[in-house]
């Protein structure tokens, strides 16, 4: 299921409806993503940063910032040209839908006019298009390390891809 969802966003892509990430990009966050979810697991809040490419031509990710139980906010770095924003979603709470993107993950990517990777409780990596307003899953649960104490379905059925609006009304703002 894990190539079925970036296989997903290729084809989408392919046809123009998504912004696809690039390759090296995505195995870039998806490296980095396992100690710092197993961090922002471990702490119970979110970590967030940016992932661009030096003078040199290198992607590199920021050093991971250290925000609160549901928020993050870091400054981008002059010398890096950044293409996506990432965080993490903490520990899994079951009074809090964290499996999917906020709204407002959404809307401070398409603010900062860049793409952005979400990192959730049950391990799942995600891609907000902010020029689409859209996002889908790059891989699903447990893809990256999860939270021991996540209970897969607590949030109901997790689709592959949400557009802002539908964000909206599966989180209950409208």
């Amino acid at each position: 299921m894990r190539f079925g969802m970036i296989l997903i966003g290729a084809v989408l892509a392919a046809s123009g409806a998504i912004a696809a990430p690039d390759k090296v990009e995505v195995t870039l966050v998806k490296t980095f993503m396992q100690d710092l979810q197993r961090r922002s697991v471990n702490d119970n809040i979110e970590y967030c940063g940016y992932i661009g490419y030096d003078p040199r031509g290198t992607i590199r990710a920021t050093i991971a910032v250290a925000g609160g139980r549901a928020s993050c906010w870091s400054e981008a770095p002059e010398k890096l040209r950044v293409v996506a924003s990432y965080h993490t979603h903490a520990a899994w709470d079951p009074d809090y839908f964290g499996e999917v993107p906020s709204t407002q993950d959404m809307e401070s990517d398409r603010e900062q006019e860049m793409d952005g990777y979400v990192a959730t409780p049950g391990g799942r990596l995600w891609f907000v298009d902010y020029r689409q307003m859209l996002t889908y899953q790059i891989c699903s649960a447990g893809c990256l390390p999860a939270d021991p104490n996540f209970q897969r379905g607590s949030d109901g059925e997790i689709k592959q891809m949400y557009t802002y609006k539908q964000l909206r009304k599966l989180l209950g703002g409208g």
